[in-house]
């Protein structure tokens, strides 16, 4: 890792570009906020539940992979449906696990029990329940006896059979009808009776208003372009919460929200998918993304894991700042530089997205020595990426709600930094300032002038600087305005892009090509001309 992970010493021509953060297609929104009617899937593990989810909203949420259990939270999208005209909110749970005898661990079992009184828990608060069964499973009679479970509950109730060949005209298991049942037949997989699935759900919610109704579809339109005059900090502000498995991140996002959002246990591994949480402070809106552990690359090798991490990694990219969640209590055991090793590949990796950055030191209140501790663990951040020096180092308890307030703080100043625009008289008279105390030394007998700058984005802050002579500019004067930018303008500890352009000289003269200079042609005279001149 070097200042290249900081986007700030690369020549012009070669500078990676860096994308602002992606914009959602639909608004998260936490399982506590319902847009107009909530709709919520329920089942068996590897029902396909999932799929249907990604299939009715239209993208790819929630984590499909072919074993049961995959799904260990409970997502949630606003949405209009393909082909609907009503706003709802729709849920994906857990599988409705039977309990297990024989043959499974202590940590499996206390997980299993966390999923099914979770998925119990948001069935609850449903509008229309969606009870999805296996189509293809030839043991129905399990599915029947969670399905006459959910029926207890005195919701409204469709049922649906997906992975089913009954479309095709097999029909159903006799078990169904012996229920007094007849599913509506789908395929999530292969977009099969999607649109019936759809009108049944539009039939079954009745709008408490149309122009609530109205308004939340206008909400949800595609995104026009910005008005004039609109102020970018109104903007929802989107945090990663990112680090080992079982350092604390879920915890965290509980003590946030102030209530048990996500499932956490005392054994890693819990959380495998990128949850979304829509979460305000101070009158300022966050979208809260709680990810799965990142280990090293070499010790991945189930592939649900490297899928999951993936998602993970993803979630960098769409942010606008990340928390990097450390365990201190494990690192004062062992050496700093080998066990923030893989930390801070993922602070680098971080950085060089152009992503802003926290380290949260959570369980601090299990260390013992903590201010030899924490100087020799800021020691150790500046050996091994020196881009961190500037980077608070927050200490905290999520269990115990301690150092949330610093780490609120900071992650408040932090956006502010991110989101900052800095007018373009400010850093012309800044870039006179600089150059006139300390000039670009000289490269052949000649200096290079620098004479023009302006801000062209933000998330992170860009710049554009215009000059004479860029390609002679060393790359350690490039470090040292990056530095005197980020004092004079309160830009520490985010990460900055300097673009540079060669300005064209508008005295220099234009290439042309070279005249062929050749001796005068004689041109033979006429019969006329010679009569006429001859001498009488």
């Amino acid at each position: 890792m070097c200042c290249q992970a900081m986007g700030i010493s690369m020549p012009s021509g070669k500078k990676k570009t860096v994308q602002p953060p992606a914009e959602p297609r639909t608004a998260e929104a936490s399982l506590g906020h319902a847009p107009e009617a909530t709709v919520v899937l329920v089942g068996l593990p590897n029902v396909g539940k999932s799929a249907l989810f990604n299939r009715l909203t239209g993208q790819r949420r929630a984590l499909v992979f072919d074993c049961p259990g995959v799904t260990r939270d409970c997502f949630s999208v606003s949405c209009i449906l393909p082909g609907g005209q009503t706003v709802l909110r729709l849920v994906d749970t857990p599988g409705l696990f039977a309990p297990s005898e024989g043959g499974i661990t202590k940590e499996q079992k206390q997980l299993e029990n966390m999923m099914l009184e979770k998925a119990l828990e948001i069935a609850k608060t449903a509008d229309l329940l969606i009870f999805v069964f296996d189509g293809k499973e030839a043991d129905v009679q399990t599915q029947l006896d969670f399905f006459q479970k959910i029926r207890k509950l005195n919701k409204t109730l469709l049922t649906v059979a997906n992975k089913s060949d009954a479309w095709k005209g097999a029909g159903f298991s006799p078990d169904f009808y012996k229920a007094g049942l007849q599913p509506l037949p789908l395929s999530a997989e292969h977009n099969v009776g999607i649109d019936s699935l759809v009108s049944e759900i539009e039939n079954l919610l009745v709008p408490k208003s149309e122009q609530k109704n109205q308004e939340k579809k206008e909400a949800f339109a595609e995104p026009a372009a910005e008005k004039e005059g609109e102020k970018e900090q109104d903007a929802v502000c989107r945090v990663s919460i990112l680090g080992r498995p079982n350092v604390g991140k879920s915890t965290l996002i509980n003590a946030f929200l102030q209530r048990q959002a996500q499932m956490v246990a005392d054994f890693p591994g819990v959380t495998r998918d990128t949850v979304d949480f829509d979460w305000e402070y101070q009158g300022r809106r966050f979208q809260l993304s709680d990810t799965a552990g990142i280990r090293r690359r070499s010790k991945i090798q189930d592939q649900l894991e490297k899928l999951s991490v993936s998602k993970a990694l993803s979630s960098v990219r769409t942010a606008h700042l990340c928390v990097l969640v450390v365990d201190a209590s494990e690192l004062e055991k062992t050496d700093f530089g080998e066990f923030l090793k893989q930390d801070m590949l993922l602070a680098g990796r971080i950085l060089e997205e152009g992503r802003g950055l926290l380290l949260a030191l959570n369980k601090w209140d299990l260390v013992q020595d903590k201010p030899y501790f924490k100087q020799n663990l800021q020691n150790s951040l500046v050996a091994v990426l020196s881009e961190t020096k500037d980077i608070p180092l927050l200490p905290l308890s999520a269990v115990q709600g301690r150092g949330l307030k610093d780490l609120l703080k900071a992650l408040l100043v932090v956006e502010g930094q991110l989101k900052k625009h800095i007018k373009t008289p400010q850093l012309n008279r800044w870039l006179q300032d600089v150059t006139q105390r300390k000039p670009p030394p000289l490269s052949h007998l000649r200096r290079s002038k620098l004479k023009y700058m302006t801000q062209i984005g933000t998330c992170p802050p860009s710049f554009l600087l215009f000059g004479t002579k860029i390609q002679d500019i060393p790359e350690s004067y490039r470090r040292f305005l990056i530095n005197q930018l980020r004092q004079a303008f309160g830009l520490q500890g985010i990460p900055l892009r300097l673009q540079w352009r060669q300005q064209e000289n508008p005295y220099a003269k234009k290439s042309h090509k070279p005249r062929v200079h050749t001796a005068p042609q004689r041109h033979k005279r006429t019969a006329s001309q010679a009569k006429r001149s001859s001498p009488r």
